[in-house]
């Protein structure tokens, strides 16, 4: 991803999450807002184009119903942690009741009320679903068909085509 800003440039477009703007500013001298813009990536066949967002995401799992450990567990998940975690940057919370002014910049707010302007046409992307879609096999699906389409770059709908007959063996989790 940093490669976008070296001279001459090795990249012009990259799909990231949030997080990239923290490895860009600490690795660069590109400015978020300036050098480095964001747009939403396209949906799925059947989703709505206007508002959809792509997400992947972070889980914490409780080994045992211990008093602490539910504890921890409800203070990962209340607007207190989310707020502490949105003010570091490179992170989205879900959490309705976290202000976008706790984000620590411009670009992370706006990507942030994207988040909560979604709705429920949110969904996760079909890179995280990929490896679960094709028996678990690593570089399958989305991966695949990516590498293709870079190898050759001269098919775009043919390219179109196979990410939406990969998509559309993907099990989409309800938004």
């Amino acid at each position: 991803m940093t490669q976008t800003f070296t001279k001459p440039a090795k990249a012009a477009m990259v799909f990231e999450g949030d997080f990239s703007a923290t490895q860009i500013t600490s690795t660069t001298t590109a400015k978020i807002g300036t050098d480095a813009k964001f747009f939403p990536f396209p949906g799925p066949a059947g989703s709505s184009s206007s508002g959809f967002v792509q997400v992947a995401g972070d889980m914490a799992t409780a080994l045992n119903t211990d008093p602490a450990t539910m504890e921890l567990i409800q203070f990962l998940a209340s607007p207190t942690a989310d707020a502490i975690w949105a003010h570091e940057g490179g992170y989205l919370t879900p959490n309705k009741l976290v202000p976008v002014s706790d984000y620590p910049d411009a670009t992370t707010q706006q990507e942030a009320q994207m988040l909560i302007s979604a709705g429920t046409n949110v969904d996760f992307s079909l890179d995280d679903l990929s490896p679960a879609a094709f028996g678990g096999t690593v570089g399958a699906g989305y991966w695949k068909d990516m590498q293709g389409f870079l190898k050759d770059p001269s098919n775009v709908q043919g390219a179109a085509k196979q990410l939406e007959a990969d998509a559309a063996k993907v099990q989409w989790p309800s938004s």
